[in-house]
């Protein structure tokens, strides 16, 4: 999905064990190469268009990336879910991230990987730029160069799609953050469960609606 948008001469990076499954620590996932390379070719996305890396990304140095795709305009990161790979894949982010870049950080506050959120305040407060939250999400944080907050708000403010998804707006790390998903909790009432099924699960149906 992220391939498909790339615009004309732009080139993606992507990183993942794959098979060496023997360094997935917490075994928060397991990348197929096949399933990869099959849905690239399904969705037209051209072989030369992506460089695929099969290491771990603590063994990645960022010269890797730029010399082969420079400044990352959008950075998923969806690795390891343990403390010290969360820091070394934000710290990896940042330091490739272009000028208005963004980075969208996987499992942030999810009760199942504590240590993705650990992870993040322990690069925060040691990070040498000003990169900072603009919205979350969905499983995703998403930071930016703190001068970009207004205008990737703006966009998503905008947006009359996401604008419909927005639960409330809270105050994290001293930014006003737009919050697009609310978690489903016991005493919820069938409505609430249920609209929320639909923001998560089929949001589409919930902004027809």
């Amino acid at each position: 999905m992220l391939c498909l948008g790339l615009l004309e001469g732009e080139k993606a990076y992507c990183v993942d064990i794959f098979d060496d499954q023997h360094l997935n620590k917490d075994g928060s996932g397991r990348g197929d190469r096949a399933v990869l390379e099959s849905n690239l070719r399904r969705f037209g996305v051209a072989p030369e268009q992506v460089k695929i890396d099969p290491r771990s990304s603590d063994l990645v140095h960022p010269t890797d990336l730029i010399s082969q795709v420079g400044p990352i305009r959008l950075f998923s990161i969806d690795g390891g879910h343990w403390l010290d790979i969360v820091v070394n894949d934000l710290i990896l982010a940042e330091e490739v991230l272009a000028d208005y870049g963004v980075i969208a950080l996987d499992d942030f506050h999810r009760a199942e990987w504590p240590e993705v959120s650990a992870g993040y305040f322990k690069w925060f407060a040691g990070r040498k730029r000003q990169i900072v939250p603009f919205a979350i999400g969905f499983k995703q944080l998403y930071l930016c160069q703190s001068d970009r907050v207004g205008f990737y708000q703006k966009i998503l403010a905008e947006n009359d799609f996401l604008s419909k998804l927005k639960v409330k707006t809270c105050d994290f790390q001293g930014i006003k953050l737009p919050v697009y998903q609310r978690a489903i909790l016991p005493e919820s009432s069938f409505a609430s469960f249920f609209k929320s099924y639909l923001r998560v699960m089929h949001p589409e149906k919930l902004v027809a609606a």
